[in-house]
């Protein structure tokens, strides 16, 4: 829903209006907003902020997640970074980052909490301090926020695409030219909702760079740099390309998966992705950080393969 709001509504806190609004309690709508079901003015907004005539709120209302959230120990986790506001993990692949439908345990986040280390509830019921994800077969850094303050000025960061992302992946395929820019918008397919695809009209706007650093035969080792960073964005712009990441089971083309004979090329497992580096402004110190993790063992050896074919 999208609602342009009225002098009738100045001056109200955002989670009574939604409460009102979509009919939820207002713990839920304070839940809600956290997890970004609604925006003001496009962008994350505080339960507590004050409506002004004009504002615009849009989003929607989701059932209350059954998921309970407990502390798991034994999960490793390589801490890159910690302080008393926020933290940067290097992600391994395999590992989900919260719970969500089918998954109620053995996440990022349930490690974290096993770990002692406080996360920001401003994240949400099942997502405290989540401000970007990975998906679960990425590996790779990721940044998570302990206190409700860093989260939602990170949160806006995001939605301003402010972030400093470069990803390092393997194709199938040799990306000509061998740098470049895909500009190609991004929407729901249609056909298969949980997926997403290049979209003529209706999508988001998806940016993307890329540029080739080594090349195989019949594959390359490629840096991307978003721009804009949607759900699936490199996977789906790099298949619409013809250069699927090697063993994406999901975006790679039954002729350039990774994993046919007739391709040659070896099965890394899992997408071969990783997210390389990592840069922001602190946003309490108001600090420039930066952060590389190089490439994991398992898509290190996938090159060291790759050069021997």
């Amino acid at each position: 829903m999208r609602y342009i709001l009225g002098p009738a509504d100045a001056g109200r806190r955002v989670d009574a209006w939604v409460a009102a609004t979509a009919g939820v309690s207002r713990r839920r709508a304070v839940d809600l907003l956290a997890a970004g079901a609604f925006q003001l003015n496009g962008d994350p907004v505080a339960p507590d902020h004050r409506i002004h005539t004009g504002d615009v709120i849009s989003g929607e209302a989701t059932p209350d997640p059954t998921t309970t959230l407990a502390p798991e120990q034994g999960v490793p986790v390589p801490i890159i970074f910690s302080d008393a506001h926020l933290l940067v993990v290097n992600k391994p692949a395999g590992l989900t980052v919260h719970p969500g439908s089918g998954r109620p345990g053995g996440t990022l986040v349930n490690a974290l909490l096993g770990m002692g280390i406080p996360l920001a509830a401003a994240g949400g019921p099942v997502r405290p301090g989540v401000v970007h994800r990975l998906d679960k077969d990425t590996s790779g850094l990721l940044l998570v926020a302990k206190t409700d303050k860093a989260f939602w000025a990170l949160a806006k960061m995001a939605q301003d695409h402010e972030f400093q992302r470069e990803y390092l992946a393997v194709v199938a395929g040799i990306p000509d030219p061998p740098r470049g820019t895909i500009d190609a918008a991004l929407g729901r397919d249609a056909r298969r909702r949980a997926k997403f695809t290049v979209v003529q009209s209706g999508g988001r706007d998806a940016i993307t760079h890329y540029e080739v650093v080594e090349t195989f035969k019949g594959a390359a080792l490629v840096k991307l740099v978003l721009e804009t960073g949607r759900t699936h964005q490199i996977r789906v712009h790099l298949a619409a390309c013809g250069w699927p990441l090697l063993g994406d089971r999901s975006y790679g083309s039954p002729e350039r998966r990774g994993v046919r004979p007739a391709m040659g090329l070896p099965d890394p497992g899992r997408q071969a992705l990783h997210a390389a580096k990592l840069g922001f402004v602190h946003p309490i110190t108001g600090k420039p950080r930066s952060f590389s993790a190089p490439l994991p063992a398992d898509l290190a050896g996938l090159v060291k393969d790759l050069r021997l074919r």
